[in-house]
C-alpha cells in the first residue's frame, strides 16, 4: 500500500512542474498585476534565469524567496518623458518602478554619443529621440550638441536658437538634419514645447506619465522580465 502511495505522489509531482521544479527566485504572496493579460490576484512568481517561468496561486519552491505580502508585483513602467539620463536619475527611476526611461521630448543628438555615454553602466533600459532643438542649435547657432544634456553635458549656445524664426533654407536644413540623425539612430524625432516645431515642419513624439504620490515605505527589486516589487498604492482621494 505504501509503495502505491509513494508512486502516486511521484507521478503527481512529475505531472505538475510547479511542484517538481525549484526556481532561482520565488516572489511569494504579492498582488500580481499584469495589464496585458488582465491578471490581478495574489499569487506566487517563479523565476528561472532571466525568465518568468511560472505564475501560480500554489506554493512554489525557490533557491531565493522574496516575501511580497502587502506589495504589488507588476511589470516595470516605461517612462517616455525622462530627462534625468544619468546615474542618479536612473536610481530614482528604479525606486519608482521604472525599468525603461526614454527622453522622447528634448531628445539627444547625436543619439549614438548619448548611447555610448551610458552603455555598460546603465541601471535600466534607456533611449532618446533625435532632438529637434539640437538640430535648430546646430543649424541656426552653429553649435552642435554633444549628445544628451544630462549624459554628455550641455552645449553652450545662444538659447534664442530654440525659438527664433528660421529662414526657409534653415528650415530645410533642420528637417534634413533630423531625418539623417533619425535614420542613423533608428529613432523618432522629439521636440520640446518651447521650440518652433511647427515652423520647421518637424514631427514630434512626446509623452509623459501622471505624477503619483510617493509611498513612505517601499521595497523594490528588479528581476527577470523587468519584474518590479512595488508598494500597494492607496489613493489620497476618499470616497464621499
Amino acid at each position: 500500500m505504501k509503495t502505491v502511495l509513494y508512486l502516486a505522489t511521484a507521478l503527481a509531482a512529475l505531472a505538475s512542474p510547479t511542484l517538481a521544479q525549484t526556481y532561482d527566485i520565488v516572489i511569494s504572496g504579492g498582488r500580481v498585476m499584469d495589464p496585458a493579460s488582465g491578471r490581478d490576484e495574489v499569487a506566487n512568481v517563479g523565476i528561472s534565469g532571466n525568465r518568468i517561468a511560472e505564475i501560480s496561486t500554489a506554493a512554489l519552491k525557490g533557491k531565493r524567496n522574496i516575501d511580497a505580502r502587502g506589495l504589488v508585483v507588476a511589470p516595470g513602467f516605461v517612462d517616455l518623458h525622462a530627462h534625468g539620463q544619468h546615474d542618479k536619475g536612473q536610481q530614482f527611476q528604479v525606486l519608482d518602478g521604472v525599468t525603461t526611461a526614454i527622453d522622447a521630448e528634448g531628445g539627444a543628438m547625436p543619439v549614438q554619443a548619448f548611447v555610448g555615454a551610458l552603455k555598460g553602466r546603465a541601471l535600466i533600459n534607456f533611449g532618446a529621440t533625435a532632438s529637434h532643438q539640437c538640430a535648430r542649435m546646430e543649424v541656426i547657432a552653429g553649435a552642435p550638441c554633444k549628445g544628451h544634456g544630462a549624459a554628455n553635458g550641455e552645449t553652450v549656445a545662444d538659447r534664442k536658437a530654440y525659438t527664433a524664426s528660421a529662414t526657409p533654407e534653415q528650415q530645410k536644413a533642420i528637417v534634413a538634419a533630423l531625418d539623417q540623425r533619425s535614420r542613423q539612430a533608428r529613432s523618432a524625432t522629439g521636440s520640446a514645447s518651447n521650440t518652433r516645431r511647427g515652423r520647421d515642419a518637424a514631427k514630434s513624439t512626446t509623452s509623459s506619465r501622471p505624477r503619483r504620490r510617493r509611498a513612505r515605505r517601499f521595497s523594490c527589486t528588479s528581476a527577470a522580465g523587468h519584474l518590479i516589487l512595488r508598494p500597494a498604492y492607496r489613493s489620497r482621494w476618499r470616497r464621499r
